[in-house]
Parts: C-alpha cells; structure tokens; sequence
C-alpha cells in the first residue's frame, strides 16, 4: 500500500487508539524508501481536557466527527503497522504545515 502524506489511519497502537484513534502522516512521499512515517495523533474533541492552541491544534473533521491534531506529540510509525487508511486532509495541509512551522519555529 503506498502511504501519501496527509492520509489519516487508524491508530494501530491498542493502549493509545482510544485517545487518539487516528493518526496524520506529515512525512513527504520522497521519503518513501524508509521504513517509517512521521505522525501525529488525532483525538476527538469531546476527549479534550483544556483548550487547545489554535495554530498548533488545528480541527478536522472525519466522519461527521470532530478531532484535534496535536502537532507537539508527533512520533514515528512503522510503514508496515499503517493497514487501514480512514481519509487523506491534502486539502487542508496548510494547518499542518502551519502547525509545524508553529512547533518549530514558533511562527
């Protein structure tokens, strides 16, 4: 299965999909030949506890539902563990990417 940036999967870790039951691959697709993705977690709304940054937690919406990404707990997946692709948010990569630059650059 090829895996493009910005496509949503289920989260294969057991102990963490019922907090962050999908995660977005942020990785380029240049990078294909490694044997991991960069990601991050995608929680649903109704699980936050405070209110999140704005710039560094944009809303999607997947299914009807509401989640926020949480660009500061970006982690690694094996390629291999991502089976089952939910959606891909190309349309709304400027977010991300804002959200990134906000964790890194602080801009």
């Amino acid at each position: 299965m090829v895996v493009r940036r910005f496509d949503v999967f289920e989260n294969p870790s057991r102990r963490e999909s019922r907090a962050f039951p999908y995660v977005l691959v942020v990785q380029s697709e240049l990078l294909d030949e490694m044997a991991t993705r960069v990601v991050l977690p995608l929680t649903p709304v109704l699980l936050l506890h405070g209110k999140p940054v704005a710039r560094l937690h944009p809303r999607v919406e997947i299914d009807g539902e509401t989640f926020v990404v949480f660009a500061h707990l970006l982690g690694t997946l094996p390629t291999q563990h991502l089976k089952k692709r939910i959606a891909n948010l190309g349309d709304q990569q400027h977010a991300f990417k804002a959200a990134l630059d906000h964790l890194f650059s602080g801009i």
